[in-house]
């Protein structure tokens, strides 16, 4: 019975769409969009990237000849390309007869994650609503306060994800509103 109500918990979450905590993805990207939102995800709240799921929430499933290969290689690519390096849970199931894959993020206390190509001024993402934001001029500001001893960048990082977590929120509730008008 267990195993039926985390399916259960999956369609549900895959039924509601992407948002702050949830994104779709039908096939693993070639560029560095896992890891920016993972990065995301790990600075502001945390959340799930479901692969072999289509951005209307279809699943479309993950062959299963390459699953294994493709959670290796997602893992591969996050020790690779994010400082300080986030640990994953990753794992896969069957849903509607198809694998797909699922990558939960923590939020962390090791803010501010960055993309390593991109150095922390230009690598570091927040996620506002169901989009991964750069965190550039605000950054800028807080690494200039930070360099000037004003502040830790931490603190810094983690008031402007505080902004975006309510400027999120405030999207989310006027949606509701419209939806029931």
């Amino acid at each position: 019975m267990k195993g039926r109500d985390v399916i259960m918990g999956i369609l549900t979450q895959l039924s509601k769409g992407e948002g702050k905590t949830v994104e779709f993805k039908a096939d693993l990207p070639l560029s560095d969009q896992i890891a920016k939102t993972v990065v995301a995800f790990a600075n502001t709240a945390g959340g799930k990237i479901f692969i072999g799921v289509k951005d209307d929430g279809t699943v479309c499933g993950v062959d299963n000849k390459i699953l294994l290969d493709r959670i290796e290689a997602i893992a591969n690519m996050l020790h690779d390309k994010i400082s300080p390096f986030i640990l994953p849970d990753i794992y896969s199931y069957a849903v509607e007869d198809k694998n797909i894959i699922v990558v939960e993020v923590f939020q962390s206390q090791l803010k501010p994650h960055f993309l390593k190509n991109k150095g922390k001024l230009d690598g570091t993402y927040l996620r506002v609503g169901a989009n991964n934001k750069k965190a550039d001029e605000n950054l800028r500001v807080m690494n200039a306060k930070y360099q000037n001893s004003l502040a830790t960048l931490t603190d810094l990082l983690d008031a402007e994800s505080q902004w975006q977590s309510a400027h999120s929120n405030l999207i989310e509730a006027q949606t509701q509103y419209k939806i029931y008008q």
